[in-house]
């Protein structure tokens, strides 16, 4: 099984927000490259990075983060195709639109989010941390 991440979810992980931590470390921690595998969309590491940097962390901190990251995650390149897909999406925001079409070409299993309802119109689906956990878990 392949699941890509959100950029919420690994946000949660490094910046360590307090009310999401812990559902979205233990659905990634889950994958183990075995049974399942993680996954990141290129584009997302840009904005992890400027997220944890609005967050206060250094430049070497987020270097620190990211390279810990790259660790656990492969990272699904993002083409012109899933850009001008995007565009024509019935999903309203254009980065989770982006998101879908990449996982889609990707033939991800699954998007792990906390938002659900940004990704209702996306061809692959969706599952918040907390059920894949439970679903996933044993």
């Amino acid at each position: 099984m392949t699941v890509v991440f959100d950029t919420n979810i690994v946000v949660d992980v490094l910046a360590k927000r307090q009310q999401f931590y812990d559902a979205s470390f233990t659905a990634l921690s889950l994958c183990d490259g075995f049974l399942r595998k993680s996954c990141i969309t290129s584009n997302t590491v840009t904005d992890i990075a400027y997220i944890l940097h609005r967050y206060g962390k250094s430049k070497d901190e987020i270097k620190q983060s990211l390279a810990q990251l790259f660790s656990i995650v492969e990272i699904l390149d993002v083409n012109s195709a899933d850009c001008n897909n995007a565009l024509v999406s019935p999903i309203t925001d254009f980065e989770d639109a982006v998101l879908s079409s990449c996982a889609t070409r990707h033939a991800v299993d699954f998007i792990v989010t906390r938002n659900p309802r940004d990704y209702k119109n996306s061809a692959v689906p969706c599952i918040i941390p907390a059920d894949f956990v439970q679903q996933f878990g044993a």
